[in-house]
């Protein structure tokens, strides 16, 4: 979870980045962005991996930012650790994405 702070908004938005199946059973995860308005979650954005089955500790460590914060041209930045398709070799993640998204 972080905290965007924007002219946009007058007050600043909590937003939370998480991994959903969005009930399918393909074993695909979409990874979505929340904001949390008045106590409601409001998802928007997405990404889609199919994590590597032999890794169990895929996006253990990922986290989400807010980069030029307080500016117009703020935007959530969430790097994760990429373990799908041709990225799994023996159940390790090859390599970093990153998925950007305007608040």
């Amino acid at each position: 979870m972080t905290v965007a702070h924007s002219p946009s908004f007058s007050t600043p938005i909590p937003y939370v980045s998480y991994w959903t199946d969005l009930g399918n059973t393909t074993g695909t995860l979409t990874m979505r962005f929340g904001r949390l308005d008045s106590g409601s979650l409001v998802a928007s954005g997405s990404t889609s991996e199919v994590p590597c089955p032999k890794n169990t500790g895929w996006g253990d460590h990922d986290r989400m930012y807010v980069a030029y914060d307080n500016t117009p041209s703020a935007t959530l930045e969430r790097p994760l650790t990429d373990s799908t398709g041709g990225a799994c070799v023996s159940g390790n993640p090859q390599h970093v994405s990153l998925v950007s998204k305007v608040p």
